[in-house]
C-alpha cells in the first residue's frame, strides 16, 4: 500500500480502509464501519483548476450535495480550521442520518485529492457507539 505523491494520511491505515466490527451480545448482530477514501478532486466537482483546499469544492453548505446523499436528515454540519507550519488546513464536518443509519464524515483536500473519513453504525446503535466513531472520523489528518 503506497502513499500518494505529495501528500500523507494520518489515520492509523492509509489509502481505502473499512473496517468492520462485530459484536454480538445476546445474539444480537451489531455492525459499526469506519473508512477512509481518497479520490482526485476533480472526479467529485467539475473544475479547471486542482483543488488545493476543501474549500476549493465550495462552501460547506454547498460541498453538502457532495460528500451528504439526498434525503439525509444532516444532524450537524461545521469548519474545522487546523493550524500547520504553513497556515491552516480547513476541514469540513457532517454528521447526518439516512435509512435507519448514522454517519459521521470528514473531508479535506490536499494536492488536488479530497480525503474523506466516515463511520456509520446502525442509529439505534449510535448513542452507544457514535462518540467512538465520530471521533474515528474526525480524528483524520492530512499532512
Amino acid at each position: 500500500m503506497g502513499l500518494p505523491l505529495g501528500s500523507l494520511l494520518s489515520f492509523r491505515m492509509f489509502r481505502s480502509l473499512r473496517i468492520t466490527i462485530l459484536d454480538c451480545p445476546f445474539m444480537e448482530i451489531r455492525y459499526e464501519v469506519v473508512s477512509v477514501v481518497i479520490r482526485p478532486s476533480n472526479s467529485l466537482k467539475i473544475t479547471f483548476l486542482e483543488a488545493k483546499d476543501i474549500t476549493d469544492l465550495g462552501s460547506l453548505k454547498e460541498a453538502a450535495k457532495i460528500f451528504i446523499p439526498v434525503g439525509s436528515t444532516v444532524y450537524s454540519a461545521r469548519t474545522i480550521k487546523i493550524k500547520e507550519e504553513e497556515g491552516f488546513r480547513t476541514y469540513y464536518f457532517y454528521e447526518f442520518g439516512i435509512q435507519e443509519q448514522h454517519a459521521a464524515l470528514v473531508a479535506a483536500v490536499n494536492g488536488g485529492k479530497t480525503y474523506i473519513a466516515g463511520a456509520t453504525a446502525p442509529q439505534s446503535k449510535w448513542n452507544d457507539d457514535g462518540v467512538k466513531l465520530r471521533s474515528a472520523a474526525i480524528s483524520m489528518t492530512v499532512l
